[in-house]
């Protein structure tokens, strides 16, 4: 943090007239000051980060200025002034001699500002760093602090959208009343830790863990510091270990294959979001067709298929290589397919008047099972949305990998 901060080393002064550069240099010099006089901007920059540097208005823009720049503007000149304002210097002060007796004083008040804005920075790059979200409320209980992690857990394009709204506006209607009933603990000192869950922007919820420490100033409440730890990833890795658990038990203790498939369609329509159907099939001897696996609670789904095939669901054989070329490349190397465009994809194997089948199907998702490096049959998944998320279908293919 140390190296952060602004400590001035040198005061350059650039100004074109030698007896006022001089008077400036003689002020600066009696304060203790370090001090080098330039006539004009030199091309390349001699200063460094450190440095502050007072130059006339006349001589600007500067290429590259230090940390702290002080423009001298001839009085009345609104050219000068503006090209200042446009140079973004820290402060414009007259150049006349009344006022360079206040330049010392000016610059330890600027050094200081640097100093804190320095030490203000480390602090909000340590807090964008850290994986937890952490706010700062007033007595009022409105956001004066935001962390950008907590923005972008909540869905928000910057901390700024959520300063000055109160933090019952991002708890969930659920738990609004568990959140005030800790809240008022804050005035009496007392911090705790519990588990709530937030709004994000779009109207979706998070789980969240909270710590909340009352703000004491002055031996007077001044509101509460908090931090929130996003609870996501924990529960879907938890939910995601329970899934595969159930599976390698079903493995090791199934007598028969179709249990084991009975099993992994009822995880993957708990783990896979919007899942309403899942049907297995495998591969015909010759490897050239795929055969569907009949599963008694599956009986009205292959009644469908029977009605828009006019042909028994145990006869029925669908070719690999009416399959999407893009199924047919990615399955066999043990990749996922997923597919939005539903109709075209049915159509592919039953009639064209079966674009009613599965009306609130959206998207599909295909997952290889694959044994001694082959394709031997594909889990097809249908989904009541459009997208899938990442680690859905990363779950999906540990399950079909087992």
């Amino acid at each position: 943090m140390s190296s952060d901060a602004i400590e001035i080393e040198t005061v350059w002064v650039v100004d074109p007239n030698p007896a006022f550069r001089q008077e400036v240099e003689k002020i600066l010099q009696k304060a203790g000051l370090p001090v080098t006089g330039l006539e004009a901007v030199p091309p390349s920059a001699p200063w460094r980060d450190g440095d502050a540097l007072i130059v006339s208005a006349a001589l600007l823009p500067v290429p590259t200025p230090p940390a702290i720049l002080i423009a001298l503007v001839s009085p009345e000149n609104e050219a000068e002034l503006a090209q200042a304002l446009q140079e973004k210097a820290c402060l414009c002060v007259p150049r006349a001699l009344p006022w360079l007796d206040h330049l010392p004083s000016i610059l330890e008040g600027l050094r200081g500002q640097k100093n804190q804005l320095a030490i203000q920075r480390f602090y909000e790059h340590a807090l964008a760093q850290m994986g937890d979200g952490i706010v700062i409320e007033n007595a009022e209980g409105r956001f004066t602090f935001v962390s950008p992690v907590l923005a972008r857990i909540l869905g928000y394009d910057s901390e700024e959208e959520l300063l000055g709204k109160h933090y019952t506006e991002i708890i969930h209607p659920q738990d609004q009343d568990r959140a005030r009933a800790e809240t008022a603990k804050r005035p009496h000192g007392i911090a705790s830790q519990y588990e709530l869950r937030l709004l994000r922007k779009d109207g979706s919820t998070v789980p969240v863990w909270v710590a909340a420490t009352p703000r004491i100033e002055g031996g007077r409440y001044a509101g509460v510091a908090i931090v929130f730890r996003d609870l996501s990833q924990e529960r879907q890795l938890r939910t995601h270990f329970h899934a595969l658990r159930q599976i390698i038990s079903v493995i090791g203790q199934a007598r028969e294959l179709g249990e084991v498939f009975r099993k992994t369609r009822d995880v993957l329509r708990e783990v896979i979001e919007g899942a309403h159907e899942v049907f297995f099939t495998l591969t015909d001897e010759e490897r050239e067709a795929l055969c569907l696996v009949g599963l008694e609670t599956e009986s009205s789904l292959l009644e469908l298929v029977e009605s828009l095939t006019d042909t028994p669901w145990r006869q029925l054989r669908f070719p690999l290589s009416k399959l999407p070329v893009e199924w047919r490349e990615r399955l066999p190397k043990g990749r996922p397919c997923v597919s939005v465009n539903v109709v075209e994809l049915v159509n592919r194997f039953l009639k064209p008047t079966a674009t009613a089948f599965h009306p609130h199907t959206q998207s599909v998702l295909a997952l290889p099972l694959r044994a001694g490096g082959l394709l031997r049959g594909i889990i097809v998944i249908l989904l009541d949305r459009p997208h899938i998320r990442q680690e859905e279908i990363d779950l999906g293919m540990a399950i079909a990998n087992l």
